[in-house]
């Protein structure tokens, strides 16, 4: 077992076991849980350590700049008894301390916006920009970003940056955009299932986390278990929201992150290190035309053009699966009456072999700019802000998401360890931007499942715009020059 889900499930039974003790009982107990803590803190730490050497910066300034939306889950401005937010205003007093230097953060409504204006003035305001992976992505083109491989005391290999992402992102030796655990925003934004465990009863399905488990949770699967889940609540004869459905998801971003959660990729990595187009193949064929006939034929499956339309109806309790991002929980989701699951997205088949899961095109990720002045100082603090975040904030963000209602269900924490484990980004996804930009790969499949399911002529249409885009994003790459 991952070994910070397994901190993160004994932090979460000791809590509940205070919980459910007495005045009394509790008080008796909690010198005992807090030494078992201690232990297992000594231990993690140990085994974690960021390896930072003795630093005294006399007070110098380390600046973020954040966007608006992720920015409770990346910094805090004061103790409000809040678990994730305590533990992130701690987190930077903690390596204030530790290096004698100043944690600030800088939020806005558009991070592009002052990223071109900071390196067009040649200013050196930031040590590190987080933004939406996607849009840091469409940004490659306008040349403000240093390798962060540049950056002294960084170190990849550590736990708090996912390497599955990190690698899939390098080319050439050149890392523009990475993740780390510094912003809890990149795990808000992990694509997941949700799964209505009461209509599950009632329809005597079988226990969802055994299913998910022995790895038989396929889309054959989801088949099985969905579309015989069809009702006209309303009685009005017409298919509506206010009906019962199987599965409930929408064109605006599902099928393309279906696709990836079926081990589809837009490029992939050669032995050579290059990267081929493999967007257009047999599989995606048949992968296009099971989702068009789920959404478009299968009376128990309701899919809308509207965002966030899983989500929307699984809250109205008219829905047994579905699709949705683990920040959602957060929305409305965990005070709800619902007994729900999280769980990954189905496999293609059993043959497939684990369970993928795509981060959303605004999850937060990481740069560095051309404008950055003291790279050590930088780096030193970036790593530790992350080793930090590491050790305590992801557990409180864990606990923050999961609520005490959820504690009780240790399922639910086995799930989101599959979900986590499984996080991907292809290449071609973070960096093929839009195709208002000329490129978009990753995008088509809204689209073409939207409209008449034809993979073939949607491809050959936009094949040469595509290759010529992703022809100068490489370029980015391979010309680039150590600053």
């Amino acid at each position: 077992m991952n070994k910070r889900i397994a901190s993160v499930l004994l932090l979460l039974a000791m809590l509940t076991s205070m919980a459910a003790c007495g005045e009394g009982a509790a008080e008796t107990e909690t010198s005992a849980e807090l030494n078992a803590d201690t232990t297992v803190t000594e231990e993690t730490e140990e085994v974690i350590s960021d390896d930072l050497p003795e630093k005294d910066f006399g007070g110098k300034t380390f600046t973020s700049l954040i966007p608006a939306w992720t920015a409770g889950l990346m910094a805090a401005e004061e103790l409000t008894g809040e678990v994730l937010n305590d533990a992130l205003y701690n987190r930077d007093r903690t390596v204030e301390a530790r290096f004698n230097t100043e944690i600030v953060s800088t939020i806005v409504d558009d991070c592009s916006v002052e990223m071109k204006n900071v390196t067009a003035s040649g200013d050196d305001l930031y040590q590190i920009v987080s933004d939406g992976i996607v849009s840091l992505g469409i940004n490659l083109m306008q040349d403000w970003y240093l390798n962060a491989r540049e950056i002294p005391y960084l170190n990849f290999e550590q736990p708090w940056y996912p390497s599955a992402v990190t690698n899939e992102l390098t080319y050439k030796g050149v890392t523009f955009i990475f993740i780390s655990d510094y912003s809890i925003a990149s795990m808000d934004m992990t694509d997941c299932l949700f799964w209505n465990r009461d209509l599950a009863t009632e329809y005597s399905l079988e226990d969802i986390y055994d299913v998910v488990r022995e790895g038989k949770w396929t889309k054959d699967k989801m088949e099985e278990m969905c579309l015989g889940v069809y009702q006209d609540v309303n009685g009005d004869g017409v298919r509506d929201d206010g009906d019962r459905y199987g599965v409930a998801l929408d064109f605006k971003g599902d099928p393309s992150t279906i696709t990836f959660s079926f081990g589809h990729r837009v490029l992939q990595r050669q032995d050579d290190g290059t990267f081929k187009d493999v967007f257009y193949d047999e599989a995606l064929v048949a992968q296009v035309e099971w989702m068009y006939n789920m959404t478009h034929n299968e009376e128990a499956v309701n899919c809308q053009d509207a965002w966030n339309h899983g989500y929307n109806m699984f809250m109205l309790g008219n829905t047994l699966a579905g699709y949705a991002r683990i920040n959602m929980v957060s929305w409305g989701l965990r005070e709800s009456e619902i007994d729900y699951a999280i769980i990954p997205r189905p496999m293609y088949d059993e043959a497939q072999g684990q369970y993928i899961s795509t981060l959303a095109g605004s999850a937060d990720a990481m740069v560095f700019l051309k404008t950055l002045g003291d790279r050590e100082f930088a780096g030193i603090i970036l790593e530790a802000l992350a080793a930090e975040s590491y050790r305590t904030c992801v557990t409180a963000y864990y606990d923050n998401v999961l609520s005490y209602k959820l504690v009780r269900d240790e399922g639910n924490m086995d799930m989101i360890e599959l979900i986590m484990d499984g996080r991907m980004y292809d290449f071609g996804y973070v960096y093929g931007a839009f195709e208002s930009h000329g490129g978009g790969a990753s995008f088509w499949i809204n689209d073409i499942v939207k409209g008449n399911g034809d993979v073939t002529s949607y491809y050959q249409k936009r094949k040469s715009n595509w290759e010529n885009y992703m022809a100068t994003v490489f370029g980015k790459f391979e010309n680039y020059t150590a600053e």
